[in-house]
């Protein structure tokens, strides 16, 4: 996993911090599906499938700095009530 240094000189930042490595595709899918180009960040565990029921490692999802607000506002403020999916009116 890349320290937070070596990610900002990379020019990304973390956004979200997932349990799972499933979870931190479905969001970099969305945030991709905004036209954010978007990466994860993990360590690299190889272990056989007996041990792996019981793991739960960290998964950061980077984007780029200029990408930084969008990101957050998409993933973190809240749609209209009744509504499951909701994409903010300056992306329309």
């Amino acid at each position: 996993m890349m320290t937070q240094s070596e990610l900002m000189r990379s020019g990304k930042m973390v956004v979200f911090q997932a349990n799972s490595l499933v979870h931190a595709m479905v969001v970099r899918d969305v945030l991709e599906g905004a036209g954010i180009a978007a990466g994860l960040n993990y360590e690299t565990i190889h272990l056989n499938p007996d041990e792996m029921q019981d793991m739960s490692s960290e998964v950061e999802v980077t984007v780029p700095q200029p990408d930084i607000d969008l990101a957050l506002n998409l993933l973190f403020n809240c749609p209209p009530t009744g509504e499951h999916f909701w994409v903010p009116e300056n992306l329309l």
